[in-house]
């Protein structure tokens, strides 16, 4: 079980869950119009350090013009699907994208190393009933950035929880353990 809390922190933190975020993929003027594709998730979790956000939110809100080189353009962080389309493999369909279902099985091994998050791509997140968030999964290699700025606008409405310290804790070393693997011509990593 995942353990989370409402967000009523001041600031942004490391496992902070916002609802309605997008991925802008593309912006263009096409015939005079601008033109923005984005991909919408319902929910994604910051991953961005905690103490990066931290010395953030200081020099934005109380050092002013002190110590710039502290503020952030950007926070890191990666969509949740829900585990039941995930496991069937339509957790992007309204991108046209059908995904392999072999999690679907709950007998078969790749679910049972999914949701006890033996799979270093993967993270399960189990919530209690009382969170309104169902169970999901988080896809490392489908990390994004989304402008602070724009995420301070918006905190007060689409920021909903925030993952526990011990959990975030976990969840943030898989991360970074995923990204710093060693790919091998061959597609494996080491």
């Amino acid at each position: 079980m995942t353990i989370t809390r409402e967000a009523n922190e001041l600031r942004i933190q490391q496992g902070n869950i916002f609802a309605d975020i997008d991925c802008i993929v593309s912006a263009a003027i096409i015939n005079g119009e601008p033109s923005i594709s984005k991909i919408p998730y319902k929910y994604v979790v910051v991953m961005s350090q905690d103490c990066d956000l931290e010395q953030d939110h200081r020099v934005r809100f109380t050092d002013g013009a002190n110590n710039m080189d502290k503020l952030l353009t950007n926070v890191i962080v990666v969509p949740m699907y829900n585990y039941e389309h995930f496991i069937r493999g339509n957790h992007l369909a309204d991108l046209q994208m059908k995904m392999a279902d072999h999690f679907l099985s709950e007998k078969k091994s790749p679910n049972k190393e999914l949701r006890s998050n033996n799979n270093p791509r993967y993270h399960y997140l189990e919530f209690d009933k009382s969170t309104l968030i169902v169970n999901s999964v988080v896809d490392f290699k489908h990390f994004f950035t989304v402008g602070i700025n724009y995420l301070y606008g918006i905190m007060e409405d689409s920021r909903k929880y925030t993952i526990d310290i011990l959990y975030r804790e976990r969840l943030s070393q898989r991360f970074a353990d995923y990204l710093s693997r060693i790919g091998l011509p061959d597609g494996t990593t080491e």
